[in-house]
């Protein structure tokens, strides 16, 4: 269904866990037999008090001048705002980031989630509610 690397929108909470609307991420891996995968969200809006070493600006383009990732305005990936999600969560996909990013996108999250704990809860809770949303 999704690789990792490819950009998507999908139906996802807000760091606290609340707002939940159509926002951009980045598939980091499958978490589970193509139902649940691991991402990492983006935002569009600059992220105050977060060093900068802990987002990854991506690539975008306009319909005049697309570009790799699909993307049509400024968008970073926050590498601690990790979730797991369930397949039906995406709404669709537009594009996928360049390798040069991905591998930036993939060493910065796996460094995240080994010095955040509120990283690996996020991760663990949101594992669990999209595993439940799986066995139904």
């Amino acid at each position: 269904m999704f690789k990792p690397g490819d950009v998507i929108f999908a139906d996802l909470p807000d760091p606290q866990g609340g707002n939940i609307k159509n926002r951009p991420a980045v598939v980091l891996m499958e978490a589970s037999d193509g139902n649940l995968f691991l991402v990492v969200a983006g935002t569009t809006k600059y992220e105050r008090g977060r060093p900068e070493a802990d987002q990854v600006a991506l690539p975008f383009g306009n319909e005049r001048n697309p570009c790799q990732t699909g993307l049509d305005e400024a968008t970073a990936v926050c590498l601690w705002w990790q979730l797991v999600i369930h397949g039906s969560d995406v709404n669709k996909k537009v594009g996928a980031v360049p390798t040069r990013l991905s591998t930036a996108i993939k060493n910065g999250t796996a460094a995240c989630y080994r010095r955040d704990e509120s990283v690996q809860s996020r991760v663990r809770q949101s594992h669990a509610e999209a595993k439940e949303r799986d066995d139904k």
